[in-house]
């Protein structure tokens, strides 16, 4: 899990960890939370597969209640995510499509 293609590409253990951790960067503000844990906090701290596992598995569960506490007007409201705000819907499509990185990459988010 520990292997790179090139030395500025995540190794396949930091890109799962990666996607744990922004499940609660972008599900925290969408649930009117702040995360208290570092930004990379799991791709910091984690790198052998049973651990990465676990903490995707709680990390998708924690997202699962910004799915499900959404309504038309909810999801509708601004949040604060760093510097800018955004919607509730925007923080978990983001979320749903994070581990890609294509749509904010190639400028296919609507969101920004």
């Amino acid at each position: 899990m520990g292997s790179k293609p090139s030395p500025d590409v995540r190794s396949f253990a930091q890109q799962v960890a990666h996607v744990a951790d922004d499940q609660y960067n972008l599900c925290a503000p969408a649930k009117g939370e702040t995360r208290k844990a570092a930004y990379t906090e799991i791709e910091n701290t984690l790198s052998k597969k049973t651990d990465l596992v676990d903490a995707l598995k709680k990390a998708f569960a924690y997202c699962d209640g910004a799915y499900e506490a959404l309504t038309d007007v909810s999801g509708v409201e601004t949040v604060k995510f760093g510097n800018s705000s955004r919607t509730r819907f925007c923080h978990v499509e983001l979320e749903f499509v994070a581990y890609l990185g294509t749509l904010r990459k190639r400028g296919w988010c609507t969101c920004a």
